[in-house]
């Protein structure tokens, strides 16, 4: 029987019999495919292994492989069906200033382009960013060295306009009413859009606190350039001019301010995974300063503050739909990863190790993308896994940092509306970076849900802090629930809600209860991921090499452990089975004919092991 159940998850529940609006949003719809499946296997695809002749990239030679990399990412693009950009195991260098243009980065531009490696752990493959990006005006903003891996279609951020938005809508409904709905087909993604300077609005925005309550009222931006909203659907419905998205509104809509519907072309069916990426910032890392060991006493956003802020950053998608980064260890880096300008894309069973850096995985005005099992193994990032800019409906779940006061959950200003931090732990409420000019931290309808961790003092913490302590950390009266780690303050408009303070609500993932809602059940995807518990990351003793195989396959370091051998291709049918007893290595030529993925499983007493496989 349940023993505390969060009285604001069955308010949720009961909306969505009564249809009345909930308190929480509706966060299920986040996530590749809004959930509903898993990442793909891409076992489907042709195959464009870098090492090829053809593109003449050489594992562990410490020569850069830019040049490679970029011909089969080219090649794959040639091929109107995409393609599995692969790396075999070892090590590739991906930016080498001595023979690279560091400026230059590695981009896709089409969809249905995958970048995948051999693993991530031992054994597996590694990409090493030897030299950081560049980019001409980065001594003076040490923030815009460029992400090497750019997932992008050229589009900007000024998404071609459609036609107004003519009838009201609550927030967490589906349908609006539009001026023009013929330029509007089903199947098709839009943006949901405003940027309006209304006094009234920004008040309405801000309520129940006031400009005056943030520092340098002149110079916000939400005042200059107004209240702004992009939110990414899918339409799947159109009925004379009344439009039905897939995913619900999350802003409600007041048609008197200046709404309209935008077309939005993006990449779509794009990923990276199975791989390490380790960058070059090894130094301790000081927030927007140059490292002290190679510039000593240089200030404070210095000529060289980029070196720590951006020189070393990952992976970028921008203007992805259904996009992916699975299964990559992340190590020395400035940045990780972005999701900008983007919607309903996955990073999933992702780590961190190594020097800790500036930033984790984060979203930047993107709608509905999920960033789950993200593992900080470091003393702490600066700025743990959360969100910045205009992102809306995004979902933070069961991602871990260190509880030591060094790393809190990004919130980055510049007005990101109803998201949802979930199961995680770490920081909040400080290093979470944000401008002055850019706050409020977050706007209504963010959710701190089953939350562990710390925050810049243990009791009485303050969600919006006064400028008479702070003239930064402003969070607009988040909803809270099952907090653990430290306590709020109980002065006036430090939240929304905060039910079961000290102890967490028997529905432990909001995300995973309102997904089990809408979908009558868990998604075996899901019930994967948290049956593995991050198996992607324990180090496997047993290697099974080459891999791709042509004809033979080794597996060495069995141990005894393992009592029997199963193969299966890619539709489940089973290809042999044969018995391991007491082996610790076996050589063998399975009966696989047919390129294509494979996986092989080692069956033991208390454990299997699942080794993915690619038969050339």
């Amino acid at each position: 029987m349940a023993q505390n159940p969060s009285v604001l998850y069955q308010n949720w529940v009961d909306a969505q019999v009564n249809g009345t609006e909930p308190i929480l949003p509706t966060f299920s719809y986040a996530g590749y495919h809004n959930g509903e499946v898993g990442l793909p296997s891409s076992s489907y695809q042709q195959i464009y292994d870098v090492t090829d002749e053809a593109y003449g990239a050489v594992a562990n030679d410490g020569n850069s492989d830019k040049d490679a990399i970029m011909a089969a990412i080219a090649a794959a693009e040639a091929n109107p069906n995409g393609g599995i950009v692969f790396f075999p195991p070892g090590r590739f260098v991906v930016n080498d200033a001595s023979v690279d243009d560091p400026a230059e980065v590695i981009r896709v531009s089409k969809s249905n382009i995958v970048i995948k490696g051999s693993g991530s752990g031992p054994g597996g493959t590694e990409l090493y960013q030897k030299d950081n990006t560049t980019h001409p005006d980065m001594a003076t903003k040490d923030w815009l060295c460029p992400y090497l891996f750019l997932f992008w279609n050229g589009e900007d951020s000024a998404n071609n306009y459609i036609t107004d938005v003519t009838g009201n809508a609550d927030r967490e409904t589906f349908s609006v009413e539009v001026a023009n709905a013929s330029g509007i087909s089903e199947g098709q993604w839009v943006e949901l859009y405003i940027k309006d300077t209304s006094p009234a609005l920004l008040t309405e925005e801000l309520s129940p606190y006031t400009t005056a309550d943030l520092y340098a009222p002149q110079s916000l931006k939400i005042v200059n350039d107004g209240v702004q909203v992009r939110e990414i659907h899918k339409v799947v419905g159109k009925n004379g001019n009344v439009i039905t998205f897939k995913e619900p509104i999350h802003r409600e809509i007041d048609a008197s301010f200046n709404w309209k519907i935008n077309n939005f072309k993006a990449l779509e069916e794009v990923g990276i995974q199975d791989l390490k990426y380790t960058g070059g910032f090894i130094w301790e890392h000081l927030h927007h300063q140059a490292p002290q060991e190679l510039y000593p006493g240089e200030a404070k956003s210095g000529p060289h503050a980029y070196l720590s802020s951006s020189g070393w950053s990952g992976i970028q998608f921008n203007h992805v739909v259904n996009g992916w980064i699975s299964n990559v260890e992340f190590s020395d880096m400035s940045q990780v990863a972005q999701f900008k300008f983007s919607a309903y894309c996955t990073a999933i069973n992702n780590k961190y190790t190594g020097n800790p850096g500036h930033n984790f995985i984060t979203t930047n005005s993107a709608t509905g993308c999920f960033i789950g099992k993200s593992i900080d193994e470091t003393t702490g990032i600066w700025h743990g896994c959360g969100v910045n800019a205009l992102s809306i409906g995004n979902v933070l779940w069961r991602n871990e940092h260190p509880q030591n006061g060094n790393s809190g959950m990004e919130v980055h200003a510049s007005q990101p509306r109803a998201n949802l931090f979930d199961v995680c732990k770490g920081g909040f409420f400080f290093n979470q970076g944000g401008s002055t000019g850019a706050l409020p931290n977050h706007l209504r309808h963010m959710v701190l849900w089953n939350f562990e961790g710390v925050s810049y003092q243990g009791s009485d913490v303050k969600s919006w802090r006064p400028n008479s302590e702070t003239k930064y950390a402003k969070f607009l009266m988040p909803i809270i629930s099952g907090l653990k780690g430290f306590t709020m303050s109980a002065d006036a408009n430090q939240y929304q809600e905060n039910e079961s303070p000290g102890a967490h609500v028997d529905e432990e993932s909001l995300y995973e209860a309102q997904l089990a809602y809408r979908l009558g059940t868990l998604p075996g995807w899901l019930n994967e991921v948290l049956s593995t518990n991050n198996n992607d990351f324990e180090v496997k003793k047993t290697k099974v090499y080459p891999n791709p195989f042509s004809s033979e396959l080794m597996i060495d370091n069995l141990g005894g452990h393992f009592k029997k051998l199963m193969l299966f291709d890619i539709t489940g049918r089973e290809i042999l089975s044969r018995s391991l007893s007491g082996l610790n290595r076996i050589k063998m030529q399975p009966s696989c004919n047919i390129p294509g993925v494979y996986v092989l499983k080692l069956i033991g007493g208390n454990t299997i092991e699942s080794h993915k496989l690619i038969r050339e």
